[in-house]
């Protein structure tokens, strides 16, 4: 019976390299940290709307995940709670876009999931 892993060569002397013009100071000065809005940011958001699940550690070393909507390269957080209330207004309701506000920081945030006409 052949090894599977026989046929898998290793290539570490390869290395690919790039020229252009940019150096580490105009990567730094054009540097912008990409990290997630929320929809609280956006004016409305749609049933349609693709939703995404980014994940993650953190700094403890614990797993994390969120979901997220992308607009022009922007994520945007979904929070589960927004996503429940979203549920519960499309069971009783054919509304198909809404308006996300929030109120309160960190943990103690609550949202409200506006439906609009």
């Amino acid at each position: 019976m052949e090894n599977i892993f026989d046929e898998i060569k290793e290539d570490t002397d390869t290395v690919t390299e790039f020229e252009n013009d940019t150096t580490l100071s105009d990567v730094a000065t054009n540097y912008v940290e990409k990290k997630a809005l929320n929809v609280v940011d956006l004016d409305e958001i749609n049933t349609k709307d693709k939703v995404l699940t980014h994940s993650g550690i953190d700094t403890t070393g614990k797993p994390y995940e969120y979901k997220y909507i992308l607009r022009e390269d922007i994520r945007y957080r979904v929070p589960i709670s927004v996503i429940i209330q979203i549920k519960a207004l499309m069971e009783s309701s054919d509304v198909t876009t809404f308006k996300v506000t929030a109120k309160g920081e960190g943990m103690r945030k609550r949202y409200t999931t506006i439906p609009l006409v």
